[in-house]
């Protein structure tokens, strides 16, 4: 996990803070006039993203998804950030790691920014963020293509439970990325304190990248509620084929279990009961019972 570091560029200063204490964080507000307000943001968990507008900075809270593999489940990460002509504060959790490798990037001098100013790091650790939901979008479709190849040869319950796992991911994905939908718009009304218009198209692509990204966790989800309902589908269809097996298996066993219990009483006169070939008779009654109801349900179609 990466600890608490600042880089300084031509311009203005990155400070990255990893799950700092309240003292920190205190120590940071009187340096820069942080309002209580977003200090106390910054120590909650806020379940929806926003952006602040004081007087000499912006504060803003990001969501942004992170998939943790031993549970094959997306969660939601915040990324609280400070911005100003002169400065720009991230805090978080450490657990980006497309945001850890932005920064150590920065920090081993093997990135230089194009642009020297704060608000076009933060497009670029943005765009890094969101740009790595498109790769996480590509495991969730390699796991959708390959239950799709086997979902006629195996309808097995693991593959009812991993459908249901993908679709899951999917709801959580779309939990993490739909409000951020909005955060451009909401930037466009106090963009002009510290962000120009010659960064107005580099944030343009920040939004097309979540708007991509909602519509592919969009059709994921047809596509994962389609492959539900088709293994459904074919679930019930071979339960119908066993069902009817077993119905037909009983309707032929009624009449035998009719005759052999009739010829099971133990009373005198039956028929062909004290005859030499008695059981050569009623086996051979028995099979043209069984012969002729399997030809009417033949002719009825019921045994295809």
């Amino acid at each position: 996990m990466q600890k608490n570091q600042e880089i300084k560029f031509k311009n203005f200063v990155w400070i990255n803070l990893v799950n700092p204490n309240k003292q920190i964080l205190d120590e940071l507000a009187k340096k820069y006039s942080f309002h209580p307000l977003a200090i106390e943001d910054c120590l909650s968990n806020i379940q929806q993203p926003k952006i602040d507008d004081y007087e000499n900075h912006l504060f803003m809270v990001f969501h942004l998804p992170r998939y943790i593999k031993r549970d094959s489940r997306t969660v939601s990460v915040e990324l609280d950030v400070f911005l100003s002509n002169n400065y720009i504060v991230t805090i978080h959790n450490g657990e980006l790691k497309p945001f850890n490798s932005l920064f150590d990037e920065y920090v081993d001098k093997k990135r230089t920014l194009s642009q020297d100013s704060s608000a076009y790091l933060l497009y670029e650790i943005l765009n890094v963020n969101f740009s790595h939901c498109l790769k996480m979008l590509e495991r969730i479709g390699d796991k959708l293509d390959r239950v799709e190849d086997r979902l006629y040869e195996d309808q097995s319950r693991t593959t009812l439970e991993e459908i249901s796992v993908i679709a899951l991911d999917i709801i959580n994905f779309r939990r993490v990325i739909g409000p951020q939908r909005f955060f451009i718009r909401d930037l466009e009304a106090v963009k002009t304190k510290v962000i120009s218009e010659a960064l107005e198209i580099y944030y343009d692509d920040i939004g097309d990248k979540i708007e991509r990204v909602w519509e592919m966790l969009n059709n994921y989800k047809e596509v994962s509620d389609v492959l539900q309902k088709t293994n459904e589908s074919i679930l019930t269809q071979r339960l119908n084929e066993v069902m009817k097996l077993l119905t037909i298996f009983s309707a032929i066993m009624l009449p035998l279990t009719v005759i052999t219990g009739f010829y099971g009483m133990n009373i005198i006169g039956l028929p062909f009961a004290n005859h030499s070939y008695a059981p050569e008779i009623i086996t051979g009654i028995l099979v043209l019972v069984i012969a002729a109801m399997l030809y009417y349900f033949n002719r009825k179609k019921w045994t295809r």
